[in-house]
């Protein structure tokens, strides 16, 4: 009875909840693609990002729009202070990259796993809103198969935000950097 049990409450949260999908091995280069480089950056030093609230649809215009290294911290690379803990200042960072889905993979599910944001992120691929994190430290992980193209070329919109909900909890007692700061990867 324990048995049938614990295999039902298995099935049952399998349906009701999603799952992170296991990432491959680094080792694995026919199945993983880093995204790390060099990408297009705005930083903005509020929320109201005004006109740039369409940067991630595809015809929106990033020209004018400074060099970043992903990963790496904004302040760090000149766009904003440092700041120590709660003192950190309310502002937005917009990221955007173009990226190409292996040959291999066009059967695939495509999945993209960011590695840790500081402190929330929205994130759309192709102009299609994927989702939101803000746990800052730990990887989550995205399935954009429904919105790349392969073949083509690819755009991935992130939104970084130092205020999002709870963003108290990751700047306690240490320096308070925000930015995409760890490994970001196609598989």
């Amino acid at each position: 009875c324990t048995i049938i049990i614990v295999i039902l409450c298995q099935v049952f949260i399998c349906r009701e909840s999603p799952a992170q999908v296991l990432m491959p091995s680094f080792k694995d280069t026919d199945h993983i693609k880093s995204l790390n480089g060099t990408w297009r950056f705005k930083y903005i030093p509020s929320s109201d990002i005004k006109a740039d609230s369409s940067f991630y649809k595809t015809d929106f215009n990033v020209s004018e729009w400074a060099d970043i290294k992903v990963p790496g911290n904004w302040e760090i690379q000149g766009f904003a202070a440092p700041m120590y803990a709660e003192y950190l200042k309310n502002g937005t960072g917009l990221y955007r990259t173009d990226f190409n889905i292996p040959q291999g993979w066009q059967n695939d599910p495509v999945y993209v796993a960011f590695d840790g944001v500081l402190y929330g992120y929205k994130v759309w691929v192709n102009g299609h809103y994927v989702g939101n994190f803000t746990s800052s430290y730990n990887r989550h992980i995205f399935d954009i198969s429904a919105f790349v193209l392969p073949g083509r070329s690819n755009i991935l919109a992130v939104k970084v935000l130092t205020h999002p909900k709870g963003w108290e909890f990751d700047t306690h007692d240490a320096g308070s950097l925000s930015c995409i700061f760890r490994d970001v990867a196609l598989y």
